[in-house]
């Protein structure tokens, strides 16, 4: 099992935890631009693993990150 974690604020990011607290993965943006998250609220996972992102601020929109 593996924990998804919004980061939100103006360099907001994701962390992705497996169950014993290891940081498997982490990405953020420090400056605005595509594919930046800005006032993260929520973040769910679909079942071929592509995140989705909703923000509060950055004209609270949803954000779709592919997984590759």
């Amino acid at each position: 099992d593996i924990v998804y974690v919004i980061e939100s604020g103006p360099q907001g990011g994701i962390s992705i935890f497996d169950l014993d607290h290891n940081l498997l993965s982490s990405w953020r943006s420090n400056e605005p631009q595509e594919g930046s998250i800005i006032g993260g609220h929520g973040i769910c996972v679909d079942l071929d693993g592509n995140i989705y992102v909703t923000e509060i601020g950055n004209g609270a929109r949803v954000t779709k990150f592919q997984k590759v």
